[in-house]
């Protein structure tokens, strides 16, 4: 046994397992091609060390302790580095490293303490990242979870509407189920008996009177869009715990969108009536008026060439 005495040099293999883990990822920066064969030894690296905590705690410590401990074994680490380069570079720095790393130590034993006083879970608030960290059996767990999920192709979960659970590949290999076709069909039928409805609307307001020309003066317009949109998204946002009023709700919500082409191409044929009616209309020209002054008409004068003088004769 050494001086430090047996369960010191655990929590130096722990250490320097920790530190271990660290000089793999720094290799898996500094060489990316290599990250998947570091991963794997990362992996074996990390299960060494948990079964070293497992050794020293004994099978008896407080999860919820974990956390703490883990940083600052790995921090008293670092400092010990620290201290022995600062001997070798900077003599004057090791003092104040020295009593760094004597507080740190302190520290680490009072935690370390209460994470070996008692076995107890973990509650709701502790650290997910470290608790996968300390536990082995619940990281071979998630490892072999990945594993199935990896060899298994996507034909092997199937997700159905009516009853939100996962078919396990082999059982079933359709993609819904005749619940899900009743369902959608249910959603379909309601749609256009909600168009229906909202054309009668519209043929109420005509015999009252009201002009419904235009396409954004019918009732049926803000009915089928407005209406369809809120139907979907208060079924998506409210009824999540309802898959089977949930579906045929959001089918109802999109057929009653689907009218939204309809007005589209309506009103865009009136527009073009529109503008076809004001090409045909004749066109008004007015420019100054004109003075047409007509010569005055004289009574014409006809002189008649005098008569002939006539000869007297005197005998």
């Amino acid at each position: 046994m050494t001086s430090r005495g047996d369960n010191e040099e655990k929590i130096y293999a722990i250490a320097n397992a920790i530190h271990t883990e660290e000089h793999i990822t720094d290799l898996m920066e500094k060489h990316p091609e290599k990250a998947k064969e570091l991963a794997e030894i990362l992996d074996r690296v990390r299960k060494n060390r948990q079964e070293l905590v497992k050794l020293w705690a004994k099978g008896n410590y407080d999860e919820n302790y974990w956390c703490p401990t883990k940083h600052l074994i790995s921090l008293e680490y670092h400092l010990r580095e620290l201290l022995a380069n600062a001997s070798r570079i900077d003599k004057e720095r090791t003092k104040d490293i020295a009593k760094i790393l004597n507080e740190v130590v302190k520290q680490r034993k009072e935690i370390a303490s209460k994470f070996l006083s008692s076995s107890q879970k973990s509650d709701d608030e502790t650290c997910e990242r470290c608790l996968d960290d300390l536990n082995p059996e619940l990281a071979n767990k998630i490892e072999q979870i990945t594993k199935n999920l990896n060899m298994r192709s996507d034909n092997d979960f199937i997700y159905t509407y009516s009853d939100n659970k996962e078919i396990k590949g082999g059982e079933n290999k359709n993609m819904i189920t005749l619940t899900d076709v009743g369902l959608i069909n249910a959603g379909q039928f309601a749609g256009k008996a909600a168009i229906i409805g909202a054309e009668k609307v519209d043929k109420y307001y005509e015999e009252q009177g009201k002009d419904i020309s235009q396409v954004s003066k019918r009732p049926s317009t803000y009915i089928n869009t407005l209406g369809g949109l809120a139907i979907q998204l208060g079924a998506f946002f409210g009824l999540k715990k309802y898959p089977k009023i949930q579906l045929p709700l959001v089918i109802l919500g999109s057929h009653m969108l689907t009218k939204v082409l309809d007005y589209a191409k309506e009103a865009s044929e009136q527009e073009q009536q529109a503008t076809a009616g004001l090409r045909a209309r004749p066109t008004l020209r007015v420019g100054a008026p004109t003075l047409r002054v007509s010569p005055v008409s004289r009574p014409a004068v006809k002189v008649s060439a005098p008569a002939p003088s006539q000869t007297v004769r005197v005998d």
